[in-house]
């Protein structure tokens, strides 16, 4: 006949021990003990472990070292072995079930008829007032004693103390425990293109008024002299710059004769602003019959200063330009990912520039500037599942207390540096918490049948800075549960069963 052995957890509880008993399909189950941990002590809870067995159809052995299981054991006709070797070299008794347990059958009513017939006639007289009540009473106190013991239920949360860490942490992409494969990264890439116009901030100056002023003409000879309109006169030595008459006149038919006309720049801006006396120079042929000169200062002539385009707002608008399709290229990126892949930090980059354009050059007057640009971005993703199950493989391997479930985030996620490598590292920063465990069964075991103010008070001394609630159902019932199935310790992550 086929044997089964099953190892029992020290946080196993009698329902627990039964549901491995109910999996089983062998003829024969041994139950073996873990270690010098006390758990399944009372002998109802072998009892109940006996009968589940005798429900599968199987016959039940025990390996423990507790002297009580063991002497429970024996009153139960249950075998015990000393270790599993003795399971294979000695002979699996048969289960001797309880005498209490065997059922009466239909020889049993025959053989009571036989024997009646050599009995003398019972008595038909009634039973006392008092032994009728007590037999009616008995039943009724079983029933009520069984419900008061199987009836009510306990649910204790527990919130234990916590204590949250930050470490920074590089998961190799080679492949193993606490790694992650090559195949879990993946780059993606996107065409994208946009414009952008920025103010310009250089700065040139354009010439603006025209500079005017008075000349004063002084007759060389002893005749009439006439001085048309648009006579040029000049700064001896100037080339591009002269002054031009407005308007016609003569002078007179006597040598030293002087008149004054208005005058007025070739050139617009400052440059034809002239000092005194400098004008003395007359063009053609009327300079040998007249001399001239301006008395006053000329005056008027301005320079405006114009937005220009500088070296330095191509680089800006290229800049922003670049950081405004990077960010339009991650939201596309993230939009078409995978529902669980995480992009990167700062992986997403231009991967090329098709094509840029300035409608201005430096130097330009213009007011503003604008580029027109179309790149291809590139970004990295990782599959967030398979990179959270190796930072938490890792983080057993060095952590002494348990990881509190749904704690652990990955702030930062960066890929190594060397693009080259094709099995790229990850640098990643994360923040998770970890909590002092419990032995749920033994804390059960320990408040079978106390008032609920004693598993308070008893909690609350053994585990302090402990946050935990009881529940129980009836509310109204005033005692813990006294059997260890009926009381549930669950952490507060945990959904109660």
């Amino acid at each position: 006949m086929k044997t089964q052995i099953i190892h029992l957890d020290p946080h196993d509880d009698i329902a627990s021990a039964q549901d491995k008993i109910s999996w089983s399909k062998a003829g024969r189950i041994v139950l073996v003990w873990p270690g010098r941990n006390r758990i399944l002590t009372d002998m109802l809870d072998l009892r109940l472990l006996q009968r589940q067995a005798v429900r599968r159809n199987a016959q039940i052995g025990l390996v423990s070292l507790d002297p009580d299981v063991q002497s429970h054991a024996r009153k139960l006709r249950i075998p015990v072995f000393e270790d599993l070797d003795a399971v294979h070299e000695s002979k699996f008794p048969e289960n001797i079930p309880d005498a209490k347990s065997v059922p009466f059958s239909r020889d049993h009513d025959r053989d009571l008829r036989s024997l009646q017939t050599g009995r003398a006639p019972r008595s038909t007289k009634p039973l006392p007032r008092a032994a009728r009540i007590t037999l009616f009473s008995l039943p009724v106190l079983a029933l009520v004693l069984t419900v008061f013991t199987l009836l009510p239920t306990a649910k204790i949360q527990i919130d234990p103390a916590r204590q949250e860490h930050e470490q920074d942490m590089i998961i190799p992409a080679t492949g193993g425990a606490g790694r992650i494969g090559s195949s879990t990264l993946r780059r993606d890439q996107i065409r994208i293109e946009g414009s952008l116009r920025i103010a310009t901030s250089g700065i040139t100056s354009e010439p603006g008024e025209f500079a005017h002023g008075v000349a004063e003409f002084t007759n060389l000879t002893d005749e009439a002299v006439s001085i048309p309109s648009g006579t040029t006169v000049r700064v001896p030595g100037s080339e591009g710059l002269y002054f031009s008459t407005q308007a016609n006149f003569s002078l007179p038919a006597e040598e030293g004769s002087t008149g004054t006309v208005g005058i007025v720049a070739s050139l617009p801006g400052a440059s034809g602003n002239v000092s005194a006396d400098r004008i003395t120079a007359v063009d053609g042929s009327l300079g040998l019959l007249v001399s001239v000169k301006n008395p006053e200062a000329t005056s008027g002539g301005s320079i405006i200063s114009r937005s220009a385009v500088a070296p330095s707002d191509l680089v800006k608008a290229r800049e922003m330009l670049s950081q405004q399709l990077l960010a339009q290229a991650e939201d596309l990126i993230i939009a078409n990912r995978l529902p669980q892949e995480r992009l990167l930090d700062s992986s997403i980059k231009i991967q090329e520039v098709i094509s840029q354009e300035y409608d201005h050059d430096v130097n330009d007057t213009a007011d503003t500037l604008n580029l027109a640009m179309s790149v291809i971005a590139e970004a990295d993703l990782v599959d967030s599942d398979i990179l959270v199950e190796a930072v938490q493989n890792r983080l057993s391997l060095g952590t002494n207390n348990p990881i509190v479930p749904g704690s652990l985030v990955i702030k930062s996620i960066q890929l190594s540096p060397t693009d080259s490598d094709p099995e790229p590292d990850l640098h990643c920063a994360v923040v998770f918490e970890t909590y002092q465990p419990i032995d749920r069964a033994a804390l059960a075991n320990d408040l079978r049948g106390l008032r609920v103010d004693a598993a308070d008070r008893h909690i609350s001394s053994r585990f302090p800075g402990f946050d935990f609630r009881i529940e129980l159902n009836p509310d109204w019932y005033p005692w813990m549960p006294f059997l260890t199935g009926q009381i549930l310790v669950s952490y507060s992550w945990e959904q109660p069963g």
